[in-house]
């Protein structure tokens, strides 16, 4: 199996296994791939366990156009992650990756990331429909100690309410929801995170882990295992570690109690080694890169 192509000059490795499910081999994907991370940098938000907040008014739609036409005519693109900093905060700049995605990679899935601040602009906006993943950073269900971790004004209950209906699929809208200690750190914190999701009407949910980037994620960093919730209704339906380490994933499905709307995906996610990520290629903007934080080959 085909399992490094050349970019730019560049040999790069190709997915071509699935993660491991625990205890088990990996098994070879059917169609060796690549996925494409776009980093929008600088923010609204001024979290502390953050470190992109370059600025994003550099980004260049010429550049990414030749990023996306290499890449696609030499290998495919499952997947497009938008992401930032907040990707919405140059809104034309957010309109040209959304397009040039879909133009050049139209099977890939695209997702986007974002902490809500154009939220209700988002959702009418024909746009939003483009997205097969809305994931919204929320780490905690309070709205004012939710803004107190983002330092700035993030969507309402209310606010995430008024949009529910507009989803494209029931999983469209999902939560990202970062276990920072002080915040969410506990099997009764998750529950009440859990809980107070289903009442608004959000099915998805994933638990992440703080990746070690900086002294402030490192001293805030929670991993008590999430297994340690697993119950009667709360159920481990997959456990994943990545295909040559550094990173960890568990499903689960959760089943509120029935006062409560319907069941839910749930995932938690621990990423501890993000250099060693290297079959992803991320876009900031300007350059094209090998993984998060690796080296830039256009």
């Amino acid at each position: 199996m085909l399992d490094k192509i050349e970019l730019f000059g560049k040999e790069i490795k190709l997915r071509t296994h699935s993660c491991h499910l625990f205890d088990e081999p990996a098994q070879e994907v059917e169609e060796p791939f690549i996925n494409l991370y776009v980093r929008t940098k600088f923010c609204n938000a001024k979290c502390e366990f953050c470190t992109y907040a370059e600025d994003a008014s550099k980004y260049s739609e010429t550049r990414y156009r030749e990023v996306l036409e290499e890449i696609s005519s030499k290998i495919k693109i499952r997947k497009i992650a938008v992401s930032g900093g907040e990707p919405t905060l140059y809104w034309d700049n957010f309109k040209s990756i959304t397009n040039l995605s879909k133009e050049y990679a139209p099977d890939a899935e695209l997702s986007m990331n974002t902490d809500g601040l154009r939220w209700l602009q988002l959702f009418n906006d024909p746009i939003h429909k483009e997205y097969d993943y809305i994931q919204l950073s929320r780490h905690h269900y309070d709205d004012t100690i939710n803004d107190e971790i983002f330092k700035c004004k993030t969507p309402t209950i209310d606010d995430i309410k008024a949009v529910i209906d507009l989803q494209t699929h029931p999983h469209q809208i999902q939560f990202r929801c970062n276990l920072i200690k002080g915040y969410v750190d506990s099997k009764e914190e998750v529950f009440k995170f859990l809980d107070w999701t289903n009442e608004i009407g959000v099915n998805d949910v994933g638990l992440v882990s703080l990746m070690p980037v900086n002294e402030y994620s490192k001293e805030k960093y929670i991993y008590f295992h999430i297994k340690e919730l697993i119950g009667d209704n709360f159920i481990l339906s997959k456990e994943w570690k990545r295909y040559g380490g550094a990173c960890e994933c568990f499903n689960y499905v959760y089943l509120p109690e029935e006062n409560f709307r319907q069941p839910m995906r749930v995932y938690h996610k621990n990423t501890f080694k993000p250099s060693d990520i290297t079959e992803t290629l991320v876009f900031d903007g300007q350059n094209l890169r090998i993984g998060f934080d690796g080296e830039i080959i256009y």
